[in-house]
């Protein structure tokens, strides 16, 4: 099962499922961006709001894995 540590090593990539670590919607990965020097990087995601396309960008750190149960449409989270 994926976790955050697979987006700072780069193991998750675009379309992978995202939430901010204090809730909120379930985001999609558009990019991710880690920079010389910086231990972690930051996540460019998008995700909808009702029927508006959002995004935002976000310290890799504030983020946890989505895990969808496509059995059902329940949300797992891990």
């Amino acid at each position: 099962m994926a976790d955050i540590e697979d987006l700072v090593s780069g193991e998750i990539k675009k379309g992978t499922n995202i939430q901010l670590n204090c809730g909120g919607p379930v985001m999609a990965v558009h990019s991710v961006e880690k920079n010389a020097g910086e231990p972690n990087g930051w996540v460019n995601c998008q995700w909808f709001a009702g029927k508006k396309l959002d995004s935002g960008r976000f310290p890799i750190e504030s983020l946890d894995v989505v895990v969808l149960d496509r059995k059902s449409t329940r949300l797992n989270f891990s």
